[in-house]
């Protein structure tokens, strides 16, 4: 005996969605006559005097645009969920800008803040920065290099380590260093500047004062320092 499976298609009719939409001014009070207008500006429906109105779509995220004479048109973009109602506020073109006042004014406050946090910081770094890794970072703001661990070099790192250098009382042949060129006679610290820290230091010390062989492995370069001076280098 044999068996034979029937089916029958029966086209399904689109699930229409209910949404309530609830229109107030900045006050919160309800606003009619506010049109909600979907895709297409076709009117779905006018607010009553409750501000609200109900309009029925298919695809869970309604996209409409809510408009009234007087007023700035708005978009409403959200996903339906159950039956809870979306709420939109409009505001006239005098309360729209003195909405954007207040906000650019308090975000302006709030950079000046921020800013002056950040030099605060920067101040910080650079005052209990030890001698040798100043010069080496006055050498990135002479050049106008980011800083060596790949942070952009800020106008407050340029400010201040000069200022903090002046201070310490170091001083730089400015085309040596942008050059990152040494010569006899110039200092440890400009040395650094140019060239960056040697990778490793060997000391020696007698009646003549302190001599120091700078190693730089990745250039096999050594120079050599007495008393804080290049006496001579090695290429």
């Amino acid at each position: 005996m044999t068996a034979f499976l029937c089916f029958s298609f029966f086209p399904m009719a689109a699930y229409a969605l209910e949404t309530d939409i609830l229109i107030m001014g900045i006050d919160n009070a309800p606003m009619p006559g506010a049109e909600i207008r979907s895709e297409g500006d076709v009117l779905q429906c006018t607010t009553n005097e409750q501000g609200a109105c109900k309009i029925e779509h298919h695809d869970p995220l309604l996209n409409v645009m809510v408009s009234k004479p007087g007023y700035v048109t708005s978009q409403l973009t959200r996903r339906a969920v159950g039956n809870i109602p979306f709420y939109l506020h409009l505001e006239t073109t005098d309360e729209q800008a003195k909405r954007l006042k207040v906000e650019f004014e308090e975000r302006t406050r709030n950079e000046a803040i921020q800013k002056a946090e950040r030099k605060k910081e920067v101040e910080k770094e650079i005052k209990t920065m030890d001698t040798h890794q100043l010069c080496v970072v006055a050498g990135h703001v002479i050049r106008g290099e980011s800083l060596g661990d790949n942070r952009p070099l800020s106008e407050d790192h340029t400010e201040y380590v000069l200022k903090e250098a002046a201070r310490r009382k170091l001083s730089f042949d400015r085309k040596l260093v942008k050059d990152e060129q040494i010569r006899l006679g110039i200092t440890e610290c400009q040395l650094y500047a140019s060239w960056g820290l040697p990778t490793e230091q060997n000391r020696s010390v007698g009646p003549w004062g302190v001599n120091i062989q700078h190693v730089y492995r990745y250039t096999r370069q050594y120079v050599y320092t007495t008393n804080g001076r290049v006496k001579s280098w090695q290429d």
